[in-house]
């Protein structure tokens, strides 16, 4: 089996807790609110078992609490000791 490294960016989700006062934040903040629920939980358990499989996303959706909690510190802890010009050059240039 190989191993696979998943990112879920959910920041639109945490938009709401977020400073208003940047119309980006606002726009998004504004998206968040007009999404159905129910659609969106679905097309992310569609696009977990399309990539991962379904064993796979079953084992990721019933993680516990705290698990889910320190992979967020961790991609805290990675966002915080990222330096913008070289992240910018190791995405975008070849």
């Amino acid at each position: 089996m190989n191993k696979m490294n998943l990112y879920l960016d959910v920041c639109t989700l945490c938009r709401p807790f977020d400073n208003q006062n940047m119309m980006r934040i606002r726009l998004e903040t504004d998206s968040y609110y007009l999404m159905n629920e129910t659609v969106l939980i679905e097309k992310a358990v569609q696009v977990l078992v399309r990539e991962m499989g379904a064993v796979e996303a079953g084992r990721f959706l019933t993680l516990p609490q705290h698990k889910r909690e320190e992979s967020l510190k961790r991609h805290q802890d990675w966002q915080n000791g990222l330096e913008q010009e070289q992240f910018f050059d190791d995405v975008f240039n070849d």
